[in-house]
């Protein structure tokens, strides 16, 4: 069966005022940032559709949610130390959220799902939107994907993970079958870190103590600056003893 897209609509493209996709001013208050572009977008696609057209699905996907709410929610857990709480951050925190508000909005009860599944959530998002096609007779379904970040994300995806060393990819190099294999499954906590301040001395000590060759540069949080090597270090001290022998 063939497919066909009708519309498409992005928040940086929008050609509708926001007042006019969300027209009551209490519930854009109340939402998000993402959550305003997500629901705003999606009627967009909505309103280019042919007068009287009505979707027979609403899926939406995103790989990390609403992150923003998220992090406000559990913050005023751990300020207000089991105090009263305000639920709106909680609310607007679960997945579904851009979904469930569009689906009010155009007071449509149709079929309404939201996919987390990481890197893959916009592929099975597709995937169960041909389903819904091919399987339960709908005619037009409204397709989404959204994500945020924020500074805590960003703290956190600069943070060293692991190393993957040369020789453990070796077996897999020349074997296309492996290709696909994510690199994580080859990632390895690294035998120990560099602070960035760390003096010369106590990094010949880690050099070592582990027989690494190469150790990575982290920050006091953790976050990935870059690799030191030992034979670059040892080039370094040799060049000084030169400099001092000729002097």
């Amino acid at each position: 069966m063939a497919y066909y897209i009708n519309s498409v609509a992005s928040f940086d493209t929008l050609t509708k005022d926001i007042k006019e996709l969300i027209p009551a001013p209490e519930v854009r208050r109340r939402m998000s940032r993402v959550l305003r572009m997500g629901v705003a977008t999606g009627m967009e696609a909505l309103a280019l559709l042919p007068s009287g057209v009505r979707v027979s699905a609403i899926i939406t996907a995103t790989r990390l949610g609403c992150l923003a709410d998220s992090e406000k929610f559990l913050r005023g857990v751990v300020e207000d130390d089991g105090g009263l709480l305000n639920p709106t951050p909680f609310i607007q925190s679960t997945f579904n959220t851009v979904g469930a508000q569009i689906a009010l909005l155009t007071r449509n009860h149709c079929y309404n799902m939201t996919y987390v599944h990481g890197g893959d959530s916009f592929g099975a998002a597709l995937t169960d939107a041909a389903i819904r096609i091919d399987q339960a007779g709908a005619e037009h379904v409204l397709v989404g994907l959204f994500d945020e970040t924020t500074p805590t994300l960003e703290r956190i995806k600069g943070r060293l993970r692991g190393v993957v060393q040369l020789d453990d990819l070796r077996g897999d190099m020349f074997d296309q079958s492996k290709y696909a294999t994510p690199i994580d499954r080859y990632m390895a906590p690294p035998p120990d870190t560099i602070l960035q301040y760390e003096q010369v001395q106590s990094v010949l000590e880690k050099f070592e103590q582990t027989q690494a060759w190469v150790l990575p540069v982290v920050d006091k949080n953790g976050e990935y600056l870059g690799f030191v090597s030992k034979s670059r270090i040892l080039g370094a001290y040799r060049q000084q003893l030169v400099e001092i022998s000729e002097a």
